[in-house]
């Protein structure tokens, strides 16, 4: 025995109206629930009834999702184009992206400041030695500043002056 047709129209009976509401709105919650953890989605589902009653459910934050709804919806009708949106999300994106490459760009130059300022001072204690016993290495010097190195490696010569 299978289930009538059920016709879409208002429930005149007020009690028949309420059972229904009630019915209908535990399996709307359900399903919201369900979708949200079978295929992580973020779910706001927000019911008023016909009293004024607020029933609600969210997966998260319902603000958050509310706010990220606003966002989305304005942002549409800024464009009114789906894909005009989505060239200027990626003109953003590109742009962000720009700014990011130029901040490496100067971090990478204070980075060389740096390593030039630590090589002096490494050349400066290497030539005020007062017996030129430590050398440094003039190939440590290079893979230091192509960033192979973290440090200097200094290097006291074991040999003395008579066997240079």
């Amino acid at each position: 025995m299978g289930r009538g047709k059920v016709v879409l129209e208002r429930i005149h009976n007020k009690i028949n109206r309420q059972v229904t509401f009630s019915k209908r709105r535990n399996g709307l919650l359900k399903k919201a629930f369900e979708l949200s953890v079978l295929c992580d989605a973020e779910v706001a589902l927000i019911i008023f009834s016909s009293r004024g009653k607020l029933f609600q459910y969210s997966s998260t934050d319902i603000s958050r999702i509310i706010e990220k709804y606003r966002q989305c919806c304005f942002d549409m009708s800024q464009t009114g184009d789906i894909a005009e949106h989505r060239s200027q999300q990626t003109q953003k994106l590109t742009s962000r992206i720009d700014e990011l490459h130029g901040k490496v760009h100067n971090l990478e130059q204070v980075n060389k400041q740096l390593e030039s300022k630590e090589r002096g001072k490494c050349t400066q204690i290497c030539e005020s030695s007062a017996n030129n016993d430590i050398w440094l290495h003039d190939a440590h010097v290079n893979q230091f500043e192509y960033g192979t190195t973290s440090s200097f490696q200094l290097q006291q010569t074991t040999s003395s002056k008579e066997n240079k």
